[in-house]
């Protein structure tokens, strides 16, 4: 073989080789880039499930590494027992760092009891006691119910009571006119302590509904550990659809 030719081929595979390396130093980058952009959601505290719908659609318990990179905005919603849940959208770009930090903020009985004062059974719905809270939406509501319509009949006997005295003192002190001015006044005491008693019940609801409300708020901390020990993902991408479940339970 003439040396032409070994110099030739010396040549030809010197270039071969940095045309391999180049090429994979550009696909090491671009992994490296790509790896860059995808994006762990984590909440304080971990547990939380969090949902993402957009372009594609994720679900998955934090902390949750996203499968690959996205583009484009995507609102989240995050939920966790014990927790206040939120909505807030949130863009993905290149230039997003690794990692998605979500704060919770934890429902308490003071939270709860406030909102049973504002509107009673909102606080136990609030603590996720949705039975409880319908109840005491309930028997409040009939309780202003009736205490409205003893307020019209307290009302209707005043006026009746008022025409008998006006019909007393100008038609003079007749038998019947006394008779129809003392059914009137005892007719106005009645609708009077209706009232107040129907007023009275609605103040007492109002009052248990608030103590149960903060007493028998829930203990979410019984149930936290479990939460820990389970975790899935969830991803759609076009039509294929990937599920993830993990669940580790101490032997005692």
């Amino acid at each position: 073989m003439r040396s032409n030719d070994i110099f030739a081929l010396g040549l030809a595979g010197v270039l071969a080789l940095g045309v391999l390396g180049f090429t994979m130093n550009a696909n090491a980058q671009e992994e490296n880039r790509a790896s860059a952009r995808v994006v762990t959601i984590k909440s304080e505290p971990a547990g939380a499930l969090v949902m993402l719908s957009g372009e594609h659609r994720f679900a998955g318990r934090t902390p949750f590494i996203l499968p690959y990179p996205l583009t484009g905005k995507y609102k989240i919603s995050t939920n966790k027992r014990g927790y206040e849940s939120f909505n807030t959208n949130y863009s993905f770009n290149s230039s997003n760092k690794g990692l998605l930090m979500l704060k919770l903020d934890q429902r308490t009985s003071g939270k709860a009891a406030l909102r049973s004062f504002v509107a009673p059974g909102w606080g136990q719905i609030y603590s996720e006691r949705k039975r409880s809270g319908l109840i005491w939406s309930g028997v409040t509501f009939g309780a202003l119910v009736a205490a409205g319509v003893n307020e019209l009949l307290y009302r209707d006997a005043q006026d009746d009571h008022r025409a008998a005295l006006s019909a007393f003192n100008s038609g003079g002190d007749t038998a019947q006119q006394q008779a129809a001015l003392l059914s009137a006044l005892r007719r106005v005491n009645n609708a009077e302590d209706d009232r107040n008693l129907s007023l009275y019940i609605l103040g007492g609801v109002w009052v248990l509904n608030l103590i149960d409300s903060a007493v028998f708020f829930p203990n979410y901390a019984g149930n936290e550990e479990l939460f820990r020990r389970a975790s899935f993902g969830l991803s759609q991408r076009g039509d294929a659809t990937k599920l993830n479940l993990k669940i580790s339970l101490d032997k005692r």
